[in-house]
């Protein structure tokens, strides 16, 4: 076994167990901003679009999936895009006060459970 390698897988894969992914950044995002009732809703939005992700492949269309990889590039990068779209909204938004957090209203739990599952399906 080579060493070098092997520790090097050890230390990308460790790399990437500890940076959060968007689906994980969306969530806690939704939780500091509007709170747990949101969080919750964000991560039943994205366990939502993981479980059909799981049925499709269960079901055994991962070959046809592969079949039409050509689709989900292009459905990879909307996610991409969308993704760029929500860091670019977040960073034009004013800043809160803190005193004036209290009065800031959360999106509807319809769009908030759809965004989470756009972003999953498109992750």
């Amino acid at each position: 076994m080579n060493w070098t390698l092997f520790s090097a897988f050890v230390a990308a894969t460790a790399l990437l167990i500890v940076i959060p992914g968007p689906n994980v950044m969306l969530v806690v995002s939704r939780s500091m901003r509007f709170g747990v009732k949101a969080g919750l809703i964000t991560v039943a939005g994205t366990a939502f679009a993981l479980a059909q992700q799981l049925a499709i492949t269960a079901l055994g269309l991962a070959s046809a999936m592969a079949i039409l990889s050509d689709g989900f590039e292009v459905l990879r990068w909307l996610g991409v895009a969308y993704l760029v779209y929500l860091g670019v909204q977040a960073f034009r938004e004013k800043p809160v006060p803190p005193e004036a957090a209290a009065a800031v209203t959360a999106p509807r739990a319809g769009r908030m459970f759809l965004q989470a599952a756009f972003v999953a399906w498109t992750n």
